[in-house]
């Protein structure tokens, strides 16, 4: 079933989104996005396949090569979450799913649900320890990818820190802020998971806890000076 979109149709969701988001997006990065998920879902049937998602998705970006915005689409972690938040059947996604879960990733619409699903990559309706740490592990890895190829590190040093921080510096730091996290968060003593009752509480009281972005900022202002070192 190919889905179309008359050009005023396809205005008014350029123009929604938008509006939605804040307006953070060019009208026209929106309209290529939307255009090329239309070209690609058609070609699968009338929807867009996990395959195709990161394609369509980085043309919203104006400049792909900010740090901010690299690091985005160079997490094949995130971005297999994100689409698994976006999608029902977990295979594929509609035009409709895709503009929901861009207003919700980047208006902070129903930011708590969405941190949630997002963490909760298993769909167990709790946070695990692992689902928790390997979301983290892949944020900064990537963070410290980006900050390798944009300083130019020369490559034998750059594969020696990449070494370094995914199997020894990475786990150590993630692995210390997720015991304190559940410390604090989990429904038991000593617990290992952080079901979505716990979550909400934790939520109220500092949802700065649960801010990825916030928290790997901190991990690599912590280990910045034990990489230099290297």
């Amino acid at each position: 079933n190919k889905t179309f979109m008359d050009a005023s149709q396809l205005t008014e969701h350029v123009i929604s989104l938008c509006d939605e988001t804040g307006n953070i997006f060019e009208e026209e990065n929106v309209e290529a996005t939307f255009k090329l998920f239309f070209e690609r879902a058609n070609a699968n049937g009338g929807t867009l396949p996990q395959s195709e998602f990161s394609a369509v998705f980085s043309k919203l970006f104006e400049d792909p090569e900010v740090d901010e915005v690299w690091t985005i689409l160079n997490n094949q972690d995130f971005l297999h979450r994100f689409f698994d938040f976006c999608s029902q059947n977990k295979e594929t996604i509609t035009f409709e799913e895709f503009k929901v879960g861009l207003v919700n990733m980047f208006s902070g619409h129903d930011a708590k649900d969405f941190k949630f699903k997002v963490w909760d990559v298993d769909h167990t309706q709790e946070l695990s320890k692992s689902n928790v740490s390997s979301l983290l592990m892949s944020m900064l890895i990537t963070w410290v990818n980006c900050r390798l190829i944009k300083n130019e590190i020369e490559p034998e040093k750059a594969a020696k820190i990449r070494q370094q921080v995914s199997s020894v510096i990475g786990p150590r730091v993630v692995g210390a802020w997720v015991d304190k996290l559940f410390a604090k968060n989990a429904d038991q003593l000593g617990g290992t998971s952080i079901s979505y009752a716990a979550f909400e509480k934790a939520w109220e009281e500092d949802d700065d806890q649960f801010d990825w972005n916030d928290i790997t900022s901190a991990l690599l202002e912590e280990i910045e000076e034990e990489i230099s070192s290297i």
